[in-house]
Formats: structure tokens, C-alpha cells, sequence
């Protein structure tokens, strides 16, 4: 049980699944804190759709580019019932849990889409911040009936 989680999700039968994009590998397990995945695709890919499993995201430094998933092409979170929440202080305005582009991103697509459904998003920032280009926005949502919370 993870009593932080929205009630909702605190007794979830769904695997747990820990990203930490600075002290993370994606060649470990990604199963407990201490053997975090680095990458959202990484846990992404481990998750099961339809189940429940949660991934948690978590901030470990506070300069933004220690502590953000930077993502080289569009992160399609394409699996159903998976859910994606930061763990950091909760603060509403650019928590510390992050998915922005690389420097060098040169496409117009999102950072983000959200093609899976029924999925909580909560506590992550999800940035657009390459200026070379001319994004179409930092998220794209395609799914239905997802939640998201800041």
C-alpha cells in the first residue's frame, strides 16, 4: 500500500514501476526506488495495460535539467490504466517531475501524447522549451476519460 497515492490507487493490484531520470538505468529492474528505471519509456514499455500499474517519477535534484525525462521524440503513453504520478513537494507550478524535450528537438510534434485512456496523470510538468522549432504544444491527449492533476 502506498497511502500518498489518491485514494483511488492507494491499494492498487497493479505493479508498481520507479523512474528516476538522473540516478536511474534503464538495464535494472525498475521495480523498487534503488533499482529505478532512468527513462518513462522504459517503465512504460514494463507496465501492463488494464491492470493498474503505476509509475512513479521522481524528482531528485531541483536544477531542471537533473530531474527531467528529456525525451528525443514524442513519449506516446499508449497503454490503457496505466497511471504516471511525480513524486516531489506537490507544488503546482513546475514540480520538480519532468518530461521536456532535448536541446537539439527539432520537430513540430509535443513532448507528450496521450493516446491510452482511462490513465491519472498527476505532479509532473510536462515542459516545451526547445526554441528552435515551432511546437504544437507540450501535450497531446487522444485518449478518453484520463485525469490529470497538478
Amino acid at each position: 500500500m502506498y497511502p500518498a497515492l489518491p485514494p483511488w490507487l492507494a491499494f492498487t493490484a497493479g505493479k508498481i514501476w520507479h523512474v528516476k531520470p538522473y540516478s536511474g538505468d534503464d538495464g535494472w529492474s525498475g521495480r523498487q526506488p534503488h533499482t529505478a528505471f532512468a527513462s518513462l519509456a522504459a517503465a512504460k514499455d514494463a507496465a501492463t495495460a488494464n491492470r493498474n500499474d503505476i509509475v512513479l517519477m521522481y524528482s531528485e535534484e531541483n536544477a531542471g535539467t537533473l530531474t527531467s525525462d528529456l525525451q528525443a521524440t514524442m513519449l506516446d503513453w499508449d497503454k490503457n490504466g496505466v497511471h504516471l504520478i511525480g513524486v516531489n513537494s506537490g507544488v503546482s507550478i513546475s514540480p520538480r517531475s519532468r518530461i521536456s524535450a532535448i536541446s537539439t528537438w527539432t520537430s513540430a510534434d509535443p513532448v507528450m501524447k496521450v493516446s491510452a485512456s482511462n490513465c491519472y496523470i498527476a505532479n509532473v510538468q510536462i515542459i516545451m522549451d526547445a526554441v528552435d522549432t515551432a511546437p504544437l504544444g507540450a501535450l497531446w491527449v487522444t485518449g478518453s476519460r484520463n485525469r490529470f492533476d497538478s
